[in-house]
């Protein structure tokens, strides 16, 4: 059942993501039969918009939950990395709505989707860099931004922005890193986040800007403005 349903929205007109559609048919039988677990993120979206995913265990709603607890959602947001099909920022465009205020834009050079239903949603196929342009956002969040979310935390640093994302697993090689730690790292990811959680904060605090971490599965990494949060 969950199948015919999958290959019935693949092929409908909302659908025009080619690659997930040949990617989501050939593993099929392999995700569909573990949607409680991590699963490619673009996979992971189709599910999600296909509402075959449990409450219990949706990515999604853990996150926006979380950053609906320490952030004030009514503001102007920027999501990196939203994916092929931005299911976060299109939940988060609907909250908005509910509570009559804000708007949200989601970047990121895969995105599949070229129109939204919600006008306070903004799609931007583009790449976060340093020269990307954040002066009309609030706060910068990210669901597993990867290698980018150095490059958030830097923006959101410099230029005085609320920052909210959650870590991912992955261990990214760099130059600062021999290829016995690199090597080490890979086999100990939690000691991995715990060296980057360490440099992060201690980047902060350069900035005199407090860096909460919220510990839940993967760390949440997040700043708030206090000036602004009063408002």
């Amino acid at each position: 059942m969950k199948r015919i349903k999958l290959i019935g929205y693949l092929f409908s007109p909302e659908s025009n993501d080619v690659m997930s559609k040949v990617y989501a048919l050939a593993y099929s039988n392999i995700y569909l039969n573990n949607l409680d677990k991590m699963i490619p993120s673009n996979f992971y979206s189709i599910y999600d918009r296909l509402g075959m995913i449990p409450d219990s265990v949706n990515h999604y709603d853990r996150f926006i939950n979380k950053l609906e607890q320490v952030h004030n959602l009514g503001c102007n947001i920027l999501e990196v990395g939203g994916g092929n099909l931005p299911r976060i920022a299109e939940r988060i465009a609907k909250r908005q709505i509910d509570i009559g205020c804000g708007s949200i834009t989601v970047m990121d050079p895969s995105l599949s989707v070229k129109k939204s239903k919600y006008k306070n949603l903004k799609l931007c196929k583009e790449k976060f860099t340093l020269e990307t342009d954040i002066k009309d956002y609030d706060l910068l969040i990210g669901l597993f931004p990867c290698t980018v979310m150095e490059l958030m935390l830097h923006k959101a640093l410099i230029e005085n922005k609320d920052l909210f994302f959650r870590m991912c697993d992955c261990v990214h090689y760099s130059d600062d890193l021999s290829e016995e730690l690199y090597n080490y790292y890979l086999e100990h990811p939690d000691y991995y986040q715990k060296m980057l959680i360490e440099s992060y904060v201690d980047y902060s605090n350069v900035f005199n800007r407090n860096m909460e971490v919220i510990d839940d599965d993967t760390p949440i990494l997040s700043i708030k403005n206090k000036v602004r949060s009063k408002k």
